[in-house]
C-alpha cells in the first residue's frame, strides 16, 4: 500500500468500524466531536439512546511536519535539505465491568526520500485502570525512566537539527503506575539494549500546579565484560520544571553506565561499556498569545571505560521563534550549534567539530 493510500484507509476504517458498531444495535448513540483545542476527532458510543455518557471512546489525531535546514560543520561542504514526517495517532478507551481498557498507537513516516518508505508503529501500547489511581500498560512506550524534563523532552530542540545533551528512549515495557493526588510511581521491566535479559525501570513524578519534578532511573544485565560491578548497566536521572507569568524552564538531567545511547543524545560507535553525564534546559517566554520563543543549552559526556582515547563529549545551544495563530497550524524559524570533542579515527587525538544549522518550519494538525 502506498504511502498516499495508508492514512484514508485507517480513516476509512475506523469510521466504518465505529458505524458499524452503531448499526449493531437500534438503541446504540454515536456522537463525534473535537477536543478544546480543536484538534482530532473523537468517536463516543454509548450502549443505549437513555445513557448519554460515553463508554468507548475512539480518537482519529494528525500532524505533518516540515523542515527546511541549511547544516554547516567542520570540513563538510553545507548541506540544505528540506524534511517532512507524518504522525497518525489512533486511541480508544472502554469503561468495563473490570475498570477502563485502551489502547495508543502512533503511525510514524519520517523519510519520503526514497521509493521503499514505509510506516511504522513508533508507539504501541495498551492499559488497564483495574483500580482507581491503578494501571497497568503492556507495549512500547517511552521508557519508564526517561527523564521528562529538560530541552529534548518539553521543546522544539531538533527544530534546528544541533540537538545536543539529554535525550529519551522508546521501550518495550510492562509497568505498573499508581497515581494519587499530585504523586506518581511507575514500577516496570522494560527490553534492554545492552544485552538480552530484561531490565528493570522506575519512575517517582510529583506536579502540582506550575512546578513538576521527578526522580527516575533504571538497570540491567550487559553483555560488555568491561563493566565492573557485576556486568551492570544503570541510567539514574531527574529534573525539575516551573513556570510564571508566561515564562517557564524545565531542567533535567542524567548519569549512569552502559545506557549512553538511551541518555545522551549524540553518540557514535559503541557505547555499551561506556559511563555518561548528561543535561539539558529550556526556557520558553511567550511573547503574546499567539507567539514564544524558546532557548535551550545541553552538553553530555561519555567515558570509555575500556580505551579513554574514545571519550567523546558533545555540548549545544539554540534558539527559536514560533508563531501559533491557532492549534492547528505552527510556524517556526531557529538556529543552533553543537561543538562535539571525539579521538579521529586513528584514536590518537582528539578532534573538535562544530555544526551550525539554521532552519524554519511548519506543523499541521488535525
Amino acid at each position: 500500500m502506498t504511502n498516499t493510500k495508508w492514512l484514508s484507509a485507517l480513516l476509512a476504517g475506523t469510521a466504518l468500524t465505529v458505524a458499524s458498531t452503531a448499526a449493531m444495535a437500534d438503541t446504540s448513540l454515536v456522537t463525534m466531536t473535537r477536543n478544546a483545542a480543536g484538534e482530532g476527532v473523537t468517536f463516543y458510543i454509548s450502549p443505549t439512546a437513555d445513557m448519554p455518557a460515553s463508554a468507548t471512546e475512539v480518537t482519529i489525531e494528525g500532524e505533518l511536519r516540515g523542515l527546511l535546514t541549511s547544516t554547516k560543520a567542520d570540513g563538510s561542504d553545507r548541506d540544505t535539505d528540506l524534511g517532512t514526517r507524518a504522525r497518525v495517532v489512533v486511541k480508544g478507551k472502554t469503561d468495563t465491568s473490570v475498570g477502563t481498557v485502551g489502547a495508543y498507537v502512533r503511525f510514524n513516516q519520517s523519510d519520503f526520500s526514497t521509493d521503499d518508505n514505509y510506516v511504522d508503529a513508533d508507539k504501541a501500547y495498551g492499559y488497564w485502570e483495574f483500580s482507581p489511581g491503578v494501571t497497568l500498560t503492556v507495549g512500547r512506550n517511552d521508557s519508564v525512566a526517561s527523564v521528562v524534563h529538560g530541552a529534548d523532552w518539553d521543546g522544539t530542540q531538533n527544530f534546528s537539527g544541533a540537538g545536543a545533551g539529554l535525550t529519551n528512549a522508546s521501550a518495550n515495557q510492562a509497568n505498573v503506575a499508581f497515581t494519587s493526588g499530585p504523586v506518581g510511581l511507575t514500577i516496570g521491566l522494560e527490553h534492554s539494549v545492552v544485552g538480552s535479559d530484561l531490565g528493570v525501570a522506575a519512575s517517582s513524578n510529583f506536579s502540582a500546579g506550575d512546578f513538576s519534578a521527578q526522580l527516575a532511573g533504571k538497570t540491567a544485565k550487559s553483555d560488555d565484560t568491561d563493566i565492573a560491578a557485576g556486568d551492570s548497566a544503570y541510567g539514574i536521572g531527574g529534573g525539575v520544571g516551573f513556570s510564571s507569568s508566561g515564562f517557564s524552564v524545565s531542567v533535567g538531567a542524567a548519569t549512569g553506565t552502559g545506557l549512553a545511547s538511551e541518555y545522551v543524545s549524540v553518540n557514535d560507535g559503541d557505547t555499551s561499556d561506556d559511563k555518561f553525564t548528561a543535561m539539558s534546559i529550556l526556557g520558553t517566554f511567550s511573547m503574546t498569545e499567539t507567539t514564544s520563543v524558546e532557548a535551550w543549552y545541553g552538553t553530555g559526556t561519555i567515558k570509555d571505560i575500556a580505551n579513554t582515547a574514545f571519550d567523546r563529549k558533545v555540548s549545544g545551544y539554540g534558539a527559536g521563534v514560533f508563531w501559533n495563530p491557532v492549534s492547528q497550524l505552527r510556524l517556526g524559524a531557529g538556529a543552533g550549534t553543537r561543538t562535539l570533542e571525539a579521538a579521529n579515527t586513528a584514536g590518537t587525538a582528539t578532534v573538535e567539530t562544530d555544526t551550525t544549522v539554521v532552519g524554519v518550519g511548519a506543523w499541521f494538525k488535525f
